[in-house]
C-alpha cells in the first residue's frame, strides 16, 4: 500500500500526491471528483486478480476494456447504491 496526502482549497479544489504521481481533484473539465476516483480503484481491484487469473491460467489476451458504472443516493448521505462492473 501507499501513502495518499491531499490538499484542498474551498469550493473542492484540490491535488491528491501519490507516492508515484499526483492528480488534480475538482468540478471541472479534467479535473477527477471522489466517485471517478472510487470506481477507478476498482477497476484496477477487478483487473490485478484478471492478472492473478489469467497468468495461472496461461492466458493470453491482447486487450482489457473494463466498464464500471456507480449509482449514488440522491439523498444524504449520498452514497454509493449500485456498481455494475
Amino acid at each position: 500500500m501507499g501513502q495518499i496526502h491531499a490538499v484542498f482549497e474551498p469550493r473542492y479544489h484540490g491535488i491528491v500526491h501519490g507516492n508515484r504521481a499526483s492528480l488534480v481533484l475538482g468540478p471541472n473539465e479534467n479535473e477527477f471528483g471522489p466517485y471517478d476516483l472510487v470506481l477507478s480503484g476498482l477497476c484496477g481491484c477487478f483487473y490485478v486478480t484478471f492478472l492473478g487469473i489469467t497468468g495461472k491460467m496461461q492466458l493470453s489476451y491482447d486487450e482489457v476494456t473494463i466498464d464500471i458504472t456507480g449509482t449514488h443516493r440522491e439523498e444524504p448521505p449520498t452514497l454509493l447504491s449500485h456498481v455494475l462492473l
